[in-house]
Parts: structure tokens; C-alpha cells; sequence
């Protein structure tokens, strides 16, 4: 399983056109089921795919609640919003000599460089850098997406590469330095802040985390949750699929069975973030 966007904006006839491809996807490769997951904002996304056929569908898909960071404000009142640790270790970066870039095309090399390191060391299989690289032919020329590298002496610590949709900024895929400096200077705290203050300037209002976990909340505490993803099922007996495949995740113990049976199978691989 992979994930990646399937368009640039919620333009309703580019969606059409969108959602008319994944139909032929989907037959010419036989799938059984495809699962869309859109963003808070992609309203006419949805739409699109109701046309097709798509319906919200919950099943082995928990409620999936994101923290956000308002970005309405100025620098000093962004810190002000964070937690008093996080605020000394933005300075203390600064001080250190870290410095923020914002990257561009030929800035992907880099970014993939450090993104392959945490790859290696959180054991995910990773995006080819040609997924990257063609990411940012398609968004970055039209300022949907924003990659920032923390760097000190020259040597690159860590880099985000965030995109834009709507007036939201989600943050996207990060990489990591795994040597003593990164630690030493704590470059990643002050890269997420410069993150947010570029996606701020360039006219976005909140910084989705795109998730809730613990560590994240040295920056926020405001959460919110993500629409229900759109399920179609392809092929015979769509109908009773469809039923069994809600009755298997409610069921607490076939969920368990069937979790254990994937994992053993290794049809659970860890998203490629």
C-alpha cells in the first residue's frame, strides 16, 4: 500500500478526469477494492468520487484525529504557542549556528539523502527519489510544495518536504541526520519552525501534523479529526465483500486474527512517510 496525491487542486472537471483513470487503474489491474483517503479540505475531491461510486467506509480505518498549528501570527507568537522546551531548543539552534534553507529542485538530492537515512533507521521501505523528483515538477513550480534543509557548517541535519492544499499546509515527508550533530544542535525543532513560518508566508493559515502522536505535542495541542475515507469494490459479489469486510473490523477477535495472519504475510508494511 502507497500513498500519494492524486491531484493538484479540487478543480471539479480535472477531479473527474482524476477519478475516470483510477477507474481504469483499478479494472485493468484487477483490484478488488481501492481506498481514498482526502484531505479535510477536498470538499469537490469527495464529490468526485461519490460519482464514481465511492462511499464512506470506517471499516479497518479508525478515526484518524491530526494535531494542527495555527499560523496567523507572527513569529514570537507562534513560539508563545508552543511549550516552553520547544521554544528553548528553537533558540538554543539558533544560537548554535543552525541555519534553514528553502530548498528547490536541485535540493532533492539532499533531501533524499537524509530521508533515506531515516528510512534505514526506522526500518520503512522508501519512496524511489524519482517519486520526488517528479513530486516537484508537478507542485513545487506552483508553490504547493515546500521543502526546508537544516544544515550547520555546511553538514545537512534534517529536511520536511510539506504540500499545500488549499489554505492548509500538511506536513509531509521528513529525513534525518543520524549522527551526534543532529542531537547535539536540535535542528529538527528549529527546521519545523521555519517550515511554519515559510508556509505562513506563502499564505497558508494551519500546519496539519497529519497525525497525534505524543512527541508532536511539544508544538500543539489542537486536534482535529480527517474525513472518513471513500471505499469502491470492484469485481463479483461486491456487495457481501463489502459486508464482510465490515463485520471483520468490528469483530474484535477476527480483527486480531486477521491483523496477525498480515503482518505474518507481510501485507502490513510501514507507510513510506
Amino acid at each position: 500500500m502507497f500513498r500519494a496525491p492524486l491531484a493538484l487542486d479540487d478543480d471539479p472537471q480535472m477531479l473527474n478526469q482524476v477519478v475516470d483513470e483510477l477507474e481504469h487503474l483499478a479494472h485493468r489491474h484487477s483490484y478488488v477494492s481501492v481506498r481514498v483517503d482526502t484531505l479535510p479540505t477536498q470538499t469537490a475531491a469527495r464529490e468526485a468520487l461519490e460519482r464514481a461510486g465511492y462511499r464512506a467506509s470506517q471499516a479497518w480505518a479508525p478515526p484518524h484525529r491530526s494535531l494542527v498549528i495555527r499560523l496567523s501570527y507572527s513569529d514570537d507568537e507562534l513560539l508563545s504557542r508552543m511549550r516552553r522546551k520547544t521554544r528553548y531548543d528553537v533558540r538554543f539552534a539558533e544560537r548554535a549556528g543552525v541555519q534553514v534553507k528553502t530548498g528547490d529542485a536541485a535540493s532533492i538530492d539532499e533531501f533524499f539523502d537524509l530521508y533515506s537515512m531515516s528510512a534505514s533507521f526506522q526500518e520503512y521501505v522508501p519512496f524511489a527519489k524519482e517519486y520526488f523528483v517528479y513530486l516537484w515538477q508537478l507542485f513545487g513550480k506552483h508553490g504547493k510544495a515546500i521543502l526546508c534543509i537544516a544544515s550547520h557548517s555546511n553538514e545537512p541535519l534534517a529536511a520536511i518536504l510539506s504540500v499545500v492544499s488549499g489554505n492548509r499546509m500538511y506536513a509531509g515527508w521528513i529525513g534525518t541526520n543520524r549522527g551526534d550533530s543532529e542531537r547535539k544542535f536540535r535542528a529538527q525543532t528549529l527546521l519545523h519552525f521555519n517550515a511554519m513560518c515559510r508556509g505562513r508566508d506563502l499564505g497558508c493559515d494551519l500546519l496539519d501534523l497529519q497525525d497525534n502522536r505524543e512527541y508532536k505535542r511539544k508544538f500543539t495541542d489542537e486536534e482535529i479529526e480527517w474525513p472518513t475515507p471513500m471505499r469502491k469494490f470492484y469485481g463479483p459479489l461486491r456487495g457481501p465483500r463489502h459486508r464482510f469486510m465490515r463485520w471483520s473490523s468490528s469483530n474484535p477477535y477476527l480483527h486480531r486474527m486477521v491483523r496477525r495472519v498480515s503482518n505474518r504475510l507481510g501485507l502490513h508494511p510501514r507507510m513510506p512517510y
